[in-house]
Order: C-alpha cells, then sequence, then structure tokens
C-alpha cells in the first residue's frame, strides 16, 4: 500500500486510486494548511517524475544499448 505521509497523518493513496475513499472523505479532517501542504508535496513528486521521463527520453533510454555504436 503507497502512503503519502504529512507529518504524523497519512493518506492512503492507493485507496483514493482505487475509488475506495473520495478526495472529500479523506479530505475532510484537514485544515486548508494541511491540503495547501499536501498538494505543495504532490506537484513536486509530479514534476520529479516529469524531469525523469524527459531525461529518459532525452538521453534514448529506451533504446536496447547493446546495438548503439
Amino acid at each position: 500500500m503507497v502512503f503519502f505521509q504529512v507529518g504524523k497523518n497519512s493518506v492512503s493513496l492507493n485507496n483514493l486510486a482505487h475509488g475506495i475513499k473520495s478526495f472529500a472523505e479523506v479530505g475532510k479532517d484537514k485544515s486548508a494548511d494541511e491540503l495547501i501542504e499536501i498538494k505543495n508535496k504532490v506537484v513536486k513528486y509530479l514534476r520529479q517524475i516529469i524531469e525523469n521521463i524527459e531525461i529518459y527520453i532525452n538521453n534514448r533510454e529506451y533504446l536496447d544499448s547493446t546495438n548503439i555504436p
């Protein structure tokens, strides 16, 4: 199970991803500041994923290195 840690509180991304819980259910006990903090961390994480994909594509790492001269 995947968890997104925010201090001592944990939000189960797996439950959100699989529709077990709604965003409203998960966020109802969070303050506006906590939700903003979670949002900022998620955006930072997603930007890193995009950067990693761009590097992968730009470096053509998807190619079989045994056939590259």
